[in-house]
This record gives structure tokens, C-alpha cells and sequence, in this order.
């Protein structure tokens, strides 16, 4: 087979049409790197968007743990306050002591202090405070903590 030459046109040459080619070429590459880095940078500030919400979530969820904590707080507060009031009333205890007191009754029976003092005050209200106020609620704590949790049941 014999191969052909190029036909050339009036007023161009066969080298004008190839680095014309060349020109398109380098343009088009240009234009798909820059397009390339544009993707990169939507994809980072994508990224960057993602991730600051994420964190804003986990704030919020955060929030939302301690708002709940703090109402249980104020739910349990007025039994846990009586139940050491009593406590400082019959024994003459300051309130840390009173509290401890209670702290301990709860850990020995395993029980939450909310519902240890709750438990305390419904049954120091049917005690007969008026021979031995002290013997009846120290027999009241120490049934409680001796009970393991089988007492609230």
C-alpha cells in the first residue's frame, strides 16, 4: 500500500495544524487539572463541613446528658435533703455526716441513695419517735442496710 501524503490548504501547513492540536490538547489538560482541584477542594470543605457537624452533634448529645442529670438531680434532691434532715434532728449529725450516713446505707444495700432516702421517709413516718427517737432510727437504717435491696422490693 502507498501511503498518502497530508494535503495541505492554502495558507496553512501541516505544522500549524499540529501545534494547534498541540494548543487544544494542553488547553484541555489545563482545564481538567484545574477541574480537578476544584473537586479536591469541595471535597475538603465537604469534609471539614461533615466533620464540624459531627462535633456538634456529639456537643449537643453532650448537653443533653448533663440537662438530663441535672433534672434527676433535682427530682432525687428534696427526699435525699428530708432524709438528712432527720437524720441531723435525731442525732445531731451535720449535714456531711448526715449524708454519709446515707451514702453508706445505700452502698451496703446496694441500692440508689434517691430511693434509700424515698424508702427512709415513707418508713420514719410510721415510727413512733416519741420514747426512743434514736433506737427506732437506728434499727430503721440498719434493716435497711441489711437487707441487700431485698428491703425494696
Amino acid at each position: 500500500m502507498t501511503r498518502l501524503a497530508p494535503v495541505s490548504t492554502p495558507g496553512s501547513s501541516s505544522d500549524e495544524q499540529d501545534r494547534s492540536s498541540t494548543a487544544a490538547r494542553g488547553d484541555a489538560a489545563g482545564r481538567s487539572a484545574a477541574l480537578e482541584q476544584q473537586l479536591c477542594d469541595v471535597r475538603e470543605r465537604a469534609h471539614k463541613t461533615l466533620q464540624r457537624a459531627v462535633e456538634a452533634e456529639q456537643r449537643a448529645c453532650a448537653g443533653e446528658r448533663r440537662i438530663d442529670a441535672l433534672l434527676r438531680a433535682m427530682d432525687t434532691r428534696g427526699p435525699i435533703d428530708q432524709a438528712k434532715g432527720v437524720l441531723m434532728a435525731v442525732f445531731g449529725l451535720e449535714p456531711d455526716a448526715a449524708f454519709d450516713a446515707l451514702v453508706w446505707v445505700s452502698q451496703n444495700a446496694n441500692v440508689k441513695l434517691a430511693t434509700v432516702a424515698e424508702r427512709f421517709m415513707l418508713d420514719v413516718v410510721g415510727l413512733d419517735l416519741s420514747v426512743n427517737p434514736r433506737d427506732e432510727v437506728t434499727y430503721l437504717l440498719a434493716r435497711i442496710g441489711q437487707v441487700h435491696g431485698a428491703y425494696f422490693s
